[in-house]
């Protein structure tokens, strides 16, 4: 009968009728692929209550049972931020602070840790979280029954924020999963860049916080589960966290006011999976004005990977070019499933594709171009993403890093934030379609700058990549080596097939084995055993590298050049001895040794991997 009635309402079209309708059963929650806010799958952004074509979906969760639900609410109420995690002892929640509509009025509350009282003896209770008009959070409590019913909130003044279930003599609430991710630095293996630490002093809670200081463009931290565990997010609901910071975080286009945010993503192994979320000023109720301890929750479905076994999470200083630095903590980072997912926040990052002319996007819009994330800072139709005031980069992908723009320059300096010397760079012009710049030099000057030279003056983008050399064209060629126009052929290494036509390769690199002679003007060789490499007098261009083979730790040895010709440091520091000196690796699994000829008498070290000596 219940059905027929919802049914006739909604043929009548009576939406007074429909929005007034008392809320779900007790313990009914909508199917878990159906999103909460909405309760149709839509993936909306505030709780703004049921629809019409809602109503039958919400009838067929009726007969559904779960320890932690969220009723149907009225349509004058929502939800715009309430993080909510269980503290992890007890029956007691930590609730920050939140900020949501009752009535169509708004509200904020403080944060808050909530307590339920204790178990039932006999039977399971369910107790409720809510807010009310009043601004304050608190626990509603149920009755405890057999079966347990969810307590009912007055909607005229309270909303319901999450339930959960106590067991009969229980401890601790039912169901609650929790993943301790970071608490004092010894639960996942915390790993840091420059400017992240783990620090002991003025700690969030406990201990330690992981403090960054004067964090600057790429500098991050990751956080690796232990014993080569994985988790699936799938099986947890949020991420939360606590943050401090200690100063407003920048929102201009360049320079030292450059906009700045907090990129958050995850890993298997090195390899990234699903999409970033963006943590900035607005975003799942952060204020970068506030020097309070603020509790952020993500719902694990942001980032999109359900059923996708991750390793790693990974913090990262993400925004436009320049030099803008952010000081703050972090602390109290876990997963946690069993718990009611926290509604989207309205001013959550919204996924928009491949950014489009035709489009008109919001603040906090992401898309795509020319394969670098962007997040809009401001509403716009048809600005390029390149225009830093309106757009700033989400972080960069695991290849390419952070681009400087030059004009009509013959040198160009790359402030990368890597804290690697790993680094070879790509540059292109204007144009488009964009094309490849050949360059003159490259030198790593230092673990976080490069220089790049031309031989004669350009203009466009250069970048780096991490960990190695190569890089893909993007259209024609428009000069190698800062040569334009007709290209000779290069004894060795290049081919002509008609007047135009060029094929480069690199020179007779050989099958794998134990020794080699390098030649060309680019060669490489993979070692199989202890292996000895003989190298050409240098030349400015010259690239040569050679790796250990999978599984194979033996030590590569690149001879003594003679001609007085010598091997650069590790440390990119010094020269090894003229002549007679080598360069050594240690003999480990994953060596590497890339040189790159500087003049006829240098060759600095482009990529390596293990460790090296330059003797």
């Amino acid at each position: 009968m219940k059905r027929i009635l919802l049914f006739l309402a909604i043929a009548a079209s009576a939406w007074a009728q429909v929005s007034s309708l008392p809320p779900a059963a007790a313990g009914a929650s909508l199917p878990a692929t159906t999103n909460l806010i909405n309760g149709d799958g839509s993936g909306g952004a505030s709780n703004s209550g049921i629809a019409p074509s809602d109503v039958a979906t919400q009838d067929y969760a009726q007969g559904l049972v779960s320890a932690i639900s969220i009723p149907v609410q009225n349509p004058g109420n929502s939800i715009v931020n309430c993080p909510v995690r269980y503290s992890g002892s007890g029956l007691t929640y930590n609730v920050g602070a939140c900020t949501y509509y009752i009535g169509g009025i708004r509200y904020t509350s403080a944060a808050i840790d909530l307590t339920s009282g204790v178990a039932d003896a006999t039977n399971t209770r369910i107790d409720g979280i809510i807010v009310d008009n009043t601004g304050t959070a608190s626990i509603l409590a149920g009755v405890a029954a057999n079966p347990a019913l969810n307590p009912t909130p007055d909607q005229s003044t309270q909303l319901a924020i999450t339930f959960y279930s106590i067991a009969a003599n229980a401890t601790t609430p039912a169901n609650v999963t929790t993943d301790n991710i970071y608490d004092e630095g010894s639960e996942w293996t915390l790993a840091t860049t420059a400017h992240f630490s783990n620090s002991a002093t003025a700690p969030l809670v406990g201990s330690n916080s992981i403090s960054a200081a004067a964090a600057v463009l790429n500098n991050n931290f990751t956080l690796t589960k232990p014993a080569a565990g994985t988790v699936d997010l799938a099986t947890r609901n949020i991420l939360v966290f606590k943050i401090k910071a200690s100063g407003a975080w920048p929102t201009g286009a360049s320079g030292a006011t450059a906009a700045r945010f907090l990129s958050i993503w995850w890993l298997n192994g090195s390899t990234q999976e699903g999409q970033q979320v963006v943590v900035r000023d607005g975003t799942f109720g952060f204020s970068s004005s506030s020097t309070a301890i603020q509790l952020i929750a993500i719902p694990t479905s942001l980032f999109g990977i359900a059923g996708i076994p991750v390793t790693t999470l990974k913090y990262n200083i993400s925004g436009n070019s320049g030099s803008a630095a952010l000081t703050f903590k972090i602390d109290s980072i876990w997963l946690q499933g069993g718990l009611g997912a926290p509604p989207l926040p309205a001013t959550v990052m919204n996924f928009k594709g491949t950014w489009n002319a035709a489009t008109n996007y919001n603040p906090n819009d992401t898309v795509v171009s020319g394969g670098i994330g962007y997040i809009a800072l401001a509403a716009n139709t048809n600005v390029a993403v390149t225009t830093a005031a309106t757009w700033a980069p989400t972080a960069p992908n695991s290849a390419t890093e952070s681009f400087a723009s030059f004009t009509s320059q013959t040198s160009v300096v790359i402030t990368h934030n890597l804290n690697s010397l790993d680094v070879y760079p790509v540059c292109y012009d204007n144009g488009s379609p964009r094309q490849y710049i050949g360059f003159n030099t490259f030198q790593t000057t230092s673990l976080n700058t490069a220089t790049v030279t031309f031989s004669t003056a350009q203009s466009g983008r250069c970048g780096v990549l991490v960990g190695g050399l190569g890089a893909s064209a993007v259209g024609a060629v428009a000069s190698v080596f800062g040569q334009t126009g007709a290209v000779p052929n290069l004894s060795g290494d290049c081919t002509t097939s008609g007047s135009s036509a060029i094929t480069c390769r690199p020179g007779a690199s050989s099958t794998p084995g134990t020794s080699h002679t390098f030649s060309g003007s680019s060669d490489v060789f993979i070692c199989t055993g202890t292996c000895t490499l003989t190298v050409p007098v240098p030349a400015l261009g010259l690239q040569y590298c050679a790796w250990n083979d999978d599984n194979v730790s033996t030590v590569i040895t690149f001879a003594a050049i003679g001609s007085g010709a010598r091997y650069e440091n590790q440390a990119r520091t010094a020269y090894g001895t003229a002549g007679t000196g080598t360069l050594v690796s240690a003999g480990a699994i994953g060596d590497l040794i890339c040189i790159y000829g500087r003049d006829s008498t240098h060759y600095v070290l482009a990529s390596a991997h293990g460790t090296l000596t330059a003797n």
